[in-house]
């Protein structure tokens, strides 16, 4: 299976076709996208999402946090609630479980949303949770994780959190560095997989052909089930 993932940054229509473009020619099974707004996509016309709740006010009630799309069904839809309130789904795809995620940023809920939290506190919470989950067969986790792969100047104790949550899983994407038109930089939306052998991973630069599609550059990695 294949499976692509991309943080849009609230795409205008024009950037969010720009970016499908690229996405359809991976290849890929899976998509997953962050940040993104709900629009029919005829390449990938099963579509699952986090839902429009991640605490914070939002007008466009078309903008989701996690949107996770397939070219065959899904089953056995599954979202969680607290820090992983709109940030978190989980389904079921060609034998496969796939978990979407956005995990918080650094100052979740500290100066905008709610202003309820410490730096940190919400991205940790939400690992706190993600790791109460269980995987049960091939499982794949897709989306931006907020952390740099391996560390960089984020604290300990958050490197910590995040490794937890990902016990038993391999970051395919990690070290994988960032293709940039201004440097290289370490990715933040990465793949973690369970019961797969990675075969292929690639990354893109957030501009493509001089237009700017979002912050980010995005991952895929084509993987197999290990019998």
């Amino acid at each position: 299976m294949k499976i692509a993932t991309w943080n849009l940054a609230w795409p205008s229509h024009n950037r969010q076709q720009l970016a499908r473009e690229h996405l359809e020619s991976l290849d890929a099974d899976v998509i997953v996208t962050t940040e993104d707004k709900l629009a029919d996509w005829e390449a990938f016309p099963h579509r699952v999402d986090a839902g429009p709740d991640w605490g914070y006010h939002v007008k466009d009630q078309l903008r989701r946090k996690v949107v996770m799309w397939s070219k065959t069904p899904w089953t056995d839809v599954r979202s969680h609630g607290d820090a992983m309130s709109g940030r978190f789904v989980a389904a079921r795809t060609q034998g496969v479980d796939v978990w979407g995620v956005c995990i918080p940023w650094r100052d979740c809920h500290v100066s905008t949303g709610r202003k309820d939290s410490k730096q940190w506190d919400q991205h940790i919470r939400f690992c706190e949770q993600l790791s109460e989950l269980q995987s049960t067969g091939p499982t794949m986790i897709a989306g931006d994780f907020n952390q740099k792969i391996p560390k960089a100047d984020q604290p300990e104790r958050v490197v910590q959190s995040l490794l937890a949550a990902l016990r038993g899983f391999e970051v395919v994407t990690a070290e994988l560095e960032e293709q940039a038109p201004t440097g290289r930089r370490q990715l933040i939306d990465h793949i973690a997989t369970k019961g797969f052998a990675a075969t292929e991973v690639e990354t893109w630069p957030f501009e493509l052909d001089g237009t700017e599609i979002s912050d980010h550059s995005g991952v895929a990695a084509d993987a197999h089930i290990i019998q």
